[in-house]
């Protein structure tokens, strides 16, 4: 056997070896929070609300004042892991009274760093303390709880370069607060504490696990006599992808639902007609997923059919250039409804809604995330694409092919 072909097959063999590095989202989910707590400043006595429903943020009648921290466990990410993004999804139960914004804020130490217990003033006020004085803000002046509902955050580079430095002490912490705490109403947002778990905080990670790299056991070629050649061989470089990704993650804007069936409707991506549609029945939407060739311009909209009823369903969507996966959309969850099912129910991505009654345990029972008034602009109509052959989202369905239109004796 000559050199030059023992040293290809060497080649070809590591490459069969290798794994390239691949990218992959964690929930950190109710499950993973250590702890989920309001410090709470009464005329100058520290404490920490553990036992409510919800958190609280700003201060109440003008005295009291709350700031919210949380505690994530993220064990479950490798430690070698490269950390991506982080997104921050919190479900606003009471809204504040007037224009006040938050800020989420770094959490360099547990709270056990202070206090470990509810009452203990001292510990609390030294907790309260960090936290007037930390100036990382991973969000700055939000005015998102300024309505109820779901809403998400992309926490930035400072939170991703923290917990990137964190993952070896598998935990992670973020700092609700009124950015001025001069209102008269402190906003509020579902717990741990809370009994619907699809409303509590859950940090959506995106990271990238490093693959072994193997390693070769030195080999001489067959015959040879030369001393300098003795023990070398040829490592190629792990396979990688170098198809154009995605231009922009899609807007998934709006649901139309009936009692089996939801309808998504999103906007394009300009370098590309393929996308990956994805659902489950837990906050992630990963549990179910299909790729699908659209078209490359207008409102895009895609069914999904056989869904069960009266069970909530949460959606996402991105773009597919080969290899190549784009950014995620926004997660909008919808809900299958007992209807008939010549009749729709549509949900929007940042719809109005109607305030809540004031924030009460005992009337204060739900959340209304969404609203069926009309959306504000006027969807372009879409041509009907193929359902879904099942509700797992598991077999693949054929491209739609354009209608043929013809002219007299001609067709095209």
């Amino acid at each position: 056997m000559s050199k030059t072909l023992f040293s290809l097959l060497l080649t070809l063999f590591f490459l069969a070896q290798a794994s390239p590095a691949f990218a992959t989202s964690a929930i950190l989910d109710h499950e993973n929070i250590l702890r989920d707590e309001s410090i709470h400043d009464a005329f100058g006595t520290y404490s920490r609300e553990l036992s409510d429903d919800r958190s609280l943020v700003g201060p109440d009648a003008g005295y009291d004042i709350y700031r919210t921290y949380i505690e994530f466990d993220t064990s479950e990410i490798p430690d070698g892991a490269t950390i991506n993004s982080i997104e921050a999804h919190l479900t606003v139960s009471y809204p504040f009274h007037n224009s006040e914004l938050i800020d989420i804020q770094q959490m360099d130490y547990t709270v056990s760093h202070w206090s470990s217990s509810e009452w203990d003033d001292a510990g609390n006020e030294a907790l309260y303390n960090y936290i007037t004085n930390e100036t990382t803000k991973y969000v700055n002046d939000s005015s998102a709880f300024q309505t109820t509902g779901a809403k998400s955050f992309a926490l930035g580079a400072p939170a991703v370069t923290d917990m990137q430095n964190q993952l070896g002490n598998n935990w992670f912490g973020i700092v609700i607060k009124d950015e001025l705490e001069t209102g008269d109403e402190a906003a509020s947002f579902y717990c741990t504490e809370w009994t619907d778990e699809s409303v509590m905080s859950y940090l959506v990670v995106d990271y990238t696990e490093a693959a072994p790299t193997p390693t070769p056991t030195p080999t001489s070629s067959p015959g040879s006599t030369d001393s300098s050649n003795s023990g070398s061989s040829s490592i190629a470089s792990a396979p990688s992808c170098v198809d154009t990704k995605p231009a922009s993650a899609p807007d998934l804007f709006q649901i139309d639902v009936t009692d089996t069936s939801a309808r998504l409707f999103f906007t394009p991506i300009s370098n590309t007609s393929t996308y990956f549609i994805s659902c489950s029945t837990s906050p992630l939407a990963e549990e179910h997923g299909i790729e699908v060739d659209l078209y490359s311009n207008g409102v895009q909209s895609f069914s999904v059919n056989l869904l069960n009823p009266n069970t909530t369903y949460f959606f996402k969507v991105r773009g597919q250039n080969g290899c190549m996966p784009g950014n995620w959309s926004n997660i909008l969850q919808a809900k299958i409804q007992n209807i008939k099912n010549t009749q729709t129910r549509s949900y929007y991505k940042n719809s109005a809604t109607t305030p809540p009654a004031p924030f009460s345990k005992k009337n204060d029972t739900g959340i209304l995330l969404f609203t069926t008034a009309a959306p504000s602009s006027t969807i372009l109509p879409q041509p009907t694409l193929t359902p879904l052959p099942d509700k797992t989202m598991e077999t693949p369905i054929p491209i739609p092919t354009p209608p043929k239109r013809c002219f007299l004796f001609w067709c095209w």
